[in-house]
């Protein structure tokens, strides 16, 4: 069950008198929380979504189905929040999740296999491959960007980068 769900965020406090949660979202933009109707805990608990927005701060505010005050979801703080891989919208041709793109075999100029992705993130400045080598076992880096990453099958499970663009 767990890796079929995605990380989207953390529940950091009580919101009002409602039983509304503030959410520190981990997703590029927190509008994208507004489109799911059901997340869960760590645990696999179901939390049903019956409204959300963004707050001014950059964060998210949920109100879930059958908590009715603030007590209620005082439990729920400092809990993340899952969603099911399956739920997140579809996108466009050559546009990927940075989930979509963990554990894929990495090809070289060449076409051979040097290494695989241990995780793609993005920090604000531009999203990168933090990659491990076969050879020597060195972890290296590559920016994910067209120049660098020339393409991408997620049916094969491979990238195809140029491999002046790693960094060590």
């Amino acid at each position: 069950m767990a890796e079929d769900r995605v990380c989207i965020g953390l529940i950091t406090r009580p919101v009002g008198v409602v039983g509304c949660i503030k959410v520190q979202p981990y997703v590029l933009s927190p509008a994208l929380l507004l489109e799911f109707r059901s997340v869960s805990l760590d645990d696999g608990t179901l939390l049903n979504i019956s409204s959300a927005r963004v707050d001014t701060g950059g964060g998210v505010v949920l109100r879930l189905d059958g908590y009715g005050d603030r007590n209620s979801v005082e439990p729920l703080r400092m809990q993340r929040l899952f969603v099911s891989k399956s739920a997140f919208p579809k996108l466009e041709a050559d546009e990927y999740y940075l989930f979509e793109l963990q554990d894929l075999e990495i090809l070289g100029n060449d076409g051979n296999s040097i290494g695989h992705v241990i995780i793609a993130q993005d920090f604000g400045a531009g999203a990168f491959l933090e990659v491990r080598l076969s050879a020597g076992n060195i972890l290296a880096t590559i920016p994910f960007h067209r120049e660098s990453v020339l393409e991408v099958d997620l049916s094969t499970k491979q990238i195809r980068i140029d491999e002046a663009f790693l960094i060590y």
